[in-house]
């Protein structure tokens, strides 16, 4: 059944990674780190139901968010499908800045078809991610989407699987951080 007779609205901040603690250890853990998200820049997008699937968003964000709902439509069981739906971006984070944009509008994504779909499973991030694809390294920006605040990174320890966090903080909303980007240049990703 679904749960898409209105609009869902999903909101998510930034994702600062502090940097990966390990490559691999003694205990056999890689990818650990620590960061911390922050509430700007950000993704906005609702889904709504519809016909069919359908992507409002600029040309270079559409076809990313089509993949992402291809992908997390593939990996959800039949009686979890959420129902045709169109999802509009109305705001993404700046690509390849190190702010995590890939995985927070991924979990965005994956966050509202799940709503939209009744999932028993939309509000537990590592089954979102799975869904959606991601976590291949860190897991920071994937439980940062629902939790928020500083998060430890512990590591995973099998390539699949998805990292648990070792422990989270609230951070000082009161704290600020000035983000300082080139304007003409592009940085890695993944």
């Amino acid at each position: 059944m679904s749960n898409i007779s209105k609009e869902i609205s999903i909101v998510t901040g930034s994702r600062l990674h502090w940097g990966l603690l390990t490559a691999e250890n003694k205990t056999g853990s890689s990818f650990g780190g620590v960061g911390v998200m922050i509430e700007q820049p950000s993704v906005h997008l609702s889904i709504r139901p519809c016909r069919q699937d359908i992507v409002s968003a600029t040309d270079i964000i559409c076809s990313r968010v089509a993949s992402f709902v291809t992908t997390y439509r593939a990996n959800c069981p039949d009686d979890l499908q959420p129902p045709p739906c169109q999802i509009v971006i109305h705001e993404t984070i700046p690509s390849h800045r190190g702010l995590g944009s890939g995985t927070q509008l991924a979990m965005a994504i994956a966050h509202g078809l799940a709503l939209s779909g009744d999932a028993p499973f939309a509000h537990d991030a590592k089954e979102l991610a799975k869904r959606i694809g991601r976590g291949a390294r860190s897991a920071i920006g994937i439980h940062g989407f629902l939790s928020g605040g500083l998060i430890y990174d512990a590591g995973k320890k099998q390539k699949e699987e998805i990292s648990s966090i070792a422990a989270t903080h609230p951070f000082p909303h009161a704290w600020r951080f000035l983000l300082v980007t080139p304007k003409d240049e592009i940085g890695l990703s993944g």
